[in-house]
């Protein structure tokens, strides 16, 4: 049996790609986005710090990230790209993060913007084209802040849906740039469901089903646009954040989570009061709660997000059998049982 077992491994060999890790394959890593990638680019803090002197850790709670030399994220921990980053900076490599939170996705590139758009942080990174190396991969996840606004426009309901769209068709039109300038490889993310967050199933539920539909718009037209520039060439790797919420949302305590509904940081504290919350909620909490203000993830989903990242990148990167090859390993396969039929 060892025998056979020998010349199976033997024959099937030559007939799969060798497997490549992340960092031996990309030569560079860069974000694009908004607050769910921001790495600490505004100094806009979300929460006065509690205990400026807290130790560096994602879960220690909401005041952390106040320590001395840690710029304040739009949430109590880092932002899931920051995972990714963290694996190439450890082999070496580039890294980059140009995300604003605040940022959309089909905003012109305007001179002194506080929360540049996609447009001026594709320029950013062109520029630095100097520093990708022979194969950049590109993070983007982008396209909220588009919703949001139509979302609070005059006419939400004649405005989202479209907001939604040329959000999604940004994103493209950005890779496409890119792509101009040498980026080949891109993990793009879908949105989550917007009107599964406290800002829109607690504070706004008149409006939930309304940031679930330009949700699901933005995701659909996405995808679409995903197979467009995959068949232009473009070598793109899909990020489901949409589903790991969801996924976080029906099981929290498989992630070590115990409430969905209630955020750490609430709009004021008018609102808080009605629910009988304080304004922001305690270091605990805010690792217990899965929302860390009315949009943004705590830090554990982000470290599930990021996990997720490197897993769904690592599969795209896995070895599979080179063409035409399957013929001939059933061959060689036929030929060994042939033989061990004859000794028998």
């Amino acid at each position: 049996m060892r025998t056979f077992l020998l010349t199976i491994a033997v024959i099937a060999a030559p007939f799969t790609a060798q497997a490549s890790t992340l960092t031996d394959t990309f030569t560079s890593f860069w974000a694009l986005g908004d607050s769910l990638s921001d790495d600490g680019n505004l100094p806009l803090p979300v929460f006065l710090a509690t205990r400026p002197d807290a130790p560096i850790s994602d879960r220690e709670g909401k005041a952390a990230f106040y320590a001395p030399g840690n710029a304040p994220r739009y949430s109590n921990g880092r932002t899931f790209v920051e995972y990714i980053a963290a694996a190439f900076d450890a082999a070496g490599r580039n890294t980059g993060n140009f995300a604003r939170g605040g940022a959309e996705a089909a905003e012109p590139a305007l001179p002194g913007d506080p929360t540049p758009g996609l447009a001026f942080q594709r320029q950013e990174l062109a520029d630095a084209s100097a520093e990708f190396g022979s194969r950049p991969l590109v993070s983007i996840l982008i396209g909220a802040n588009d919703i949001f606004e139509a979302l609070a426009s005059a006419d939400p309901i004649a405005n989202a849906i479209g907001a939604a769209i040329g959000a999604a068709n940004a994103v493209a039109d950005t890779a496409r740039f890119l792509g101009r300038q040498g980026v080949d490889d891109f993990l793009i993310a879908n949105l989550p469901d917007l009107g599964a967050t406290p800002a829109f199933a607690l504070f706004q539920p008149g409006a939930r089903i309304l940031a679930s539909a330009a949700t699901n718009a933005y995701n659909a037209q996405l995808a679409a646009n995903i197979a467009t520039l995959e068949a232009e060439g473009l070598n793109v790797i899909d990020l489901d954040i949409y589903g790991q919420l969801n996924s976080i949302l029906a099981n929290p305590g498989d992630f070590g989570l115990g409430n969905t509904t209630l955020p750490c940081v609430f709009p004021n504290a008018g609102v808080a009061a009605l629910l009988g919350q304080q304004p922001v909620c305690t270091d605990r909490q805010s690792i217990d709660r899965l929302f860390f203000d009315a949009v943004h993830p705590n830090a554990i989903a982000h470290e599930q997000f990021g996990r997720i990242a490197l897993d769904t990148i690592e599969a795209d990167l896995a070895p599979v059998p080179l063409a035409g090859s399957l013929p001939l390993l059933l061959t060689g396969l036929g030929a060994v049982a042939a033989l061990r039929r004859r000794r028998a």
